[in-house]
């Protein structure tokens, strides 16, 4: 897919680097593939997302440690689920998915979840006076591939999550108190972050042992 975007602006890229001697797209970003373990039974048709699969690493350098899991999103697959550990704590990010298990086992004690959600009510409003067989079939869509706010903290709650955020929130315009009901399922620090907010994934427990060093 990266190789065809840049295909797709060659003309740009090859413009900007001709005649502003701007450097290749390909110093800066080395692409590839997601290799899915052949052990996890997954098949994208008959099992994209294999239960009980363990979370599998797809990179790591001395900073930080990627490790994925599929997650559930159909039709499409495979669906990844991200987890970044580092020195000083450690983030996961769902990624597009219905509530799933395997989440729960790649977020595992993480310091910060980053849970995707969908205000189910918001969204069956906006389909008033569709077709509906089309607002039916787009609801059952919603339902098998996303995640409303109590389920993300229910999530978050089975995983020992020490922080929780929703993010990629659907409907965007939908009334700030629909996303609070994620407080019902979890008691952890939880935020509903605008554009540019910054939150903290500092390891609490590390925090606390350098504070203690210190004093």
């Amino acid at each position: 897919m990266f190789d065809s975007l840049v295909q797709a602006y060659s003309t740009d890229v090859a413009d900007r680097m001709l005649d502003s001697l701007r450097p290749s797209v390909y110093d800066f970003f080395a692409p590839q593939d997601i290799s899915v373990p052949g052990s996890s039974g997954y098949h994208p048709n008959e099992n994209p997302t294999p239960t009980g699969m363990e979370p599998f690493e797809v990179y790591s350098d001395d900073l930080v440690t990627v490790t994925a899991t599929l997650v559930e999103h159909p039709p499409v697959a495979p669906a990844f689920a991200f987890r970044f550990d580092t020195a000083g704590g450690s983030v996961t990010i769902s990624g597009d998915t219905a509530p799933c298990g395997n989440l729960v086992r790649l977020a595992r004690d993480t310091d910060l979840l980053l849970h995707e959600a969908i205000d189910f009510d918001s969204i069956q409003q906006a389909y008033v006076g569709e077709d509906p067989v089309t607002a039916a079939a787009t609801m059952d869509h919603h339902r098998k591939s996303h995640t409303s706010p109590v389920q993300a903290g229910e999530i978050a709650t089975l995983a020992g999550a020490r922080r929780l955020a929703l993010h990629h929130l659907v409907p965007g315009n939908a009334a700030p108190e629909a996303w609070q009901s994620a407080r019902e399922s979890y008691s952890g620090p939880f935020y509903v972050p605008e554009d540019l907010d910054v939150i903290s994934f500092a390891n609490s427990n590390l925090r606390s042992s350098l504070v203690a060093e210190r004093a």
